[in-house]
């Protein structure tokens, strides 16, 4: 998703592509659910700071339980030990699409 935005400290119109979809999920479900939030935002320059913000944080939180799910899942470490990387890597891939579920109800649809 691309951002347009006119900064108005150097007078020039800016593009900021996300290539997250978390963050398009976000601006539907903001324009959709609390519209006057999101106006708010892009009235007051801060839209591309609050998108960037939101992609760290996100990001950084899907990080963080995947490796916690690394460090205490049993079936991830006998996969370790093992040497088994196909099934670490279908460990890790599931791990992070069920972090990614329950950080999307936590901070992208809100």
């Amino acid at each position: 998703m691309t951002v347009t935005h006119f900064n108005t400290d150097t007078q020039t119109e800016e593009n900021k592509t996300y290539t997250t979809d978390f963050i398009r999920y976000h601006l539907h479900f903001s324009d959709s659910h609390c519209p006057d939030r999101l106006c708010r935002l892009v009235n007051s320059g801060k839209i591309i700071q609050y998108l960037d913000d939101m992609e760290q944080k996100v990001n950084d939180a899907i990080s963080r339980q995947v490796e916690l799910w690394k460090q205490t899942d049993s079936c991830y470490q006998r996969a370790v030990l093992s040497g088994d990387a196909e099934k670490m890597l279908c460990l890790e891939n599931c791990f992070v699409y069920m972090a990614r579920e329950a950080v999307f109800e936590c901070m992208v649809y809100i």
